[in-house]
């Protein structure tokens, strides 16, 4: 199966000096979690997430009409073509752990968006006897981008002081979360 049957062909934009907050909008209004940032010429330069909006604001304090794309945009972009097989672009976004593919033409003009989505859905089509290829691809993508973040001890407790410089604010005395025996969890603060 190729890309273009699978993908979707109405893709919401958003430019590099675009705000935060235009971006946010677009989103709730499209029901999407992720919007392509393109040139003049429709040309895909990175992709925001809902999650780019929501730490850019946390990090550093400020309101979504203050932040712009290009500083919370991703740093690297990968992409399919609407001609590509679908297997093809879902082991790339494997191999980058990413839910979403922005779709290109020949120029590298935005076509459309293949997504985590778009794959479930093809899976869910297939006769449900045997695992199908677009069961399969979608099972792998979806392993992939679940996949959590490693981090060491050192990381996480030094995580909540690097926010706060980011932030620009004094850390507070480190919370740490205990799980009693019940399995309730409490927090302990230590200074």
């Amino acid at each position: 199966m190729k890309v273009l049957d699978m993908m979707s062909k109405a893709v919401t934009t958003c430019a590099m000096q675009d705000t935060l907050n235009t971006v946010a909008q677009k989103m709730w209004d499209v029901d999407c979690g992720v919007l392509p940032v393109v040139d003049g010429e429709q040309r895909p330069l990175a992709v925001i997430t809902d999650r780019d909006v929501c730490m850019a604001a946390f990090t550093t304090g400020k309101t979504l009409d203050d932040l712009r794309v290009a500083g919370s945009m991703s740093k690297q972009i990968w992409t399919c073509r609407a001609q590509e097989e679908v297997n093809s672009a879902a082991l790339r976004m494997v191999k980058h752990g990413v839910r979403r593919l922005p779709v290109v033409d020949a120029e590298g003009r935005l076509v459309g968006m293949l997504s985590l989505n778009d794959l479930a859905i093809a899976a869910a089509k297939e006769p449900q006897t045997k695992l199908s290829a677009a069961t399969g691809d979608a099972m792998r993508v979806l392993q992939a981008v679940c996949a959590h973040r490693q981090q060491s001890l050192a990381e996480t407790k030094s995580a909540p002081a690097a926010l706060a410089t980011v932030a620009g604010t004094t850390p507070a005395p480190a919370a740490i979360i205990a799980t009693s025996a019940k399995g309730q969890t409490q927090a302990q603060t230590g200074s």
